[in-house]
């Protein structure tokens, strides 16, 4: 690295816990008041309730899916692994 270039660390300056705080509670007041405003519409909640369900139910399906190939794939390993040695290496 050059002795000219700058780094995020000589030009960082620690920030104030303070100002942060107040910072994310404008943030987080922010964030509340657009959720009320979007969720004070009845035809807009049901949109989203629709949504967050089918996404809760794909992610649930998924989930089943790869624990269900996860299983499958332990037990293959478990049953290759009680396999005499001898057969074993002749497999691979």
């Amino acid at each position: 690295m050059d002795a000219n270039q700058n780094t995020f660390s000589d030009n960082h300056k620690p920030l104030n816990p303070f100002v942060t705080g107040v910072a994310g509670a404008f943030i987080g007041i922010g964030v509340t008041a657009l959720a009320a405003k979007i969720l004070s519409d009845k035809k807009m909640k049901g949109k989203i309730m629709d949504t967050a369900s089918d996404i809760s139910n794909k992610a649930i399906k998924l989930l089943r899916n790869k624990a269900a190939d996860t299983v499958e794939r332990f037990n293959h390993e478990i049953s290759r692994l009680r396999e005499p040695t001898r057969k074993r290496m002749a497999i691979r």
